[in-house]
């Protein structure tokens, strides 16, 4: 993903009409719970992308710089889960369970 973003940057740099390209990282099928604690985690990455393709990722007045997209759940990822799951009218815990990977599947898996 990272090697994606840097492409991505340098396209729009020499190309400023450059329309951004989806995420490789999407589609994507989530399986398993997501918790605070995952490091270096396939579906932590991608939960992170979509995160940031839903506007809550970082979270307000964080940067890219303090919350990179980088596999690893934390607290920032955690309330960004929160803040996805408010908006999708689901209990707001910022633990990825059942329901919020039924949502996020029914958004991103295709």
């Amino acid at each position: 993903e990272l090697a994606w973003q840097t492409y991505q940057g340098l396209k729009r740099h020499f190309e400023p009409s450059y329309a951004e390209a989806p995420s490789p990282l999407l589609p994507y099928r989530f399986a398993a719970h997501l918790q605070a604690g995952l490091r270096g985690r396939r579906d932590v990455l991608t939960l992170q992308k979509v995160l940031q393709i839903e506007g809550l990722y970082p979270p307000a007045g964080k940067s890219s710089n303090d919350c990179p997209i980088s596999g690893n759940f934390g607290g920032f990822t955690q309330a960004a889960v929160a803040l996805f799951q408010a908006k999708y009218s689901l209990p707001a815990t910022g633990f990825g369970g059942d329901l919020t990977l039924q949502k996020l599947n029914e958004l991103y898996a295709g």
